[in-house]
């Protein structure tokens, strides 16, 4: 009995996972039809589709290969070069001020944004409506 355990444990697990339906370039949105089952094992691959379809490529996936959870990131809100607003909120004091981004982020990433007032460079957070907070608790 010890030796049948054994070898259940010793085969591999079959876990299908998502391919690639098409090549589908750094930015682009997945869709339904940008993904496929695979009957393949792939160990580590994405299995689930509501998990996968919405999200943003981080860099080129070709047609067949499967799809893994570092490869897909949150679509981005803020786009490079964008003209933004900034936020500063502490206690009840709260500044907003025009901003241009000078990278491109999904909801809750740390980009830098240039105050167009000042031509100083901040950090800050990407918030849900796509202003940036640069300070304080947002």
């Amino acid at each position: 009995m010890r030796w049948l355990f054994l070898c259940l444990l010793a085969a591999p697990l079959h876990a299908e996972g998502l391919v690639a339906a098409r090549t589908l370039p750094a930015k682009t949105r997945i869709t339904a039809e940008d993904i496929l089952n695979s009957e393949a094992t792939l160990p580590g691959a994405i299995t689930q589709r509501v998990s996968v379809e919405g999200k943003e490529v981080v860099s080129t996936i070709y047609s067949g290969q499967p799809i893994y959870p570092a490869m897909l990131q949150d679509p981005a809100l803020v786009e490079r070069n964008q003209l933004v607003r900034l936020v500063y909120t502490a206690g009840g004091l709260a500044m907003q001020t025009d901003g241009r981004a000078l990278d491109r982020g999904p909801e809750g990433a740390l980009i830098r944004a240039m105050n167009l007032s000042s031509r100083t460079i901040v950090m800050g957070e990407v918030l849900k409506n796509g202003t940036i907070s640069v300070g304080g608790p947002s």
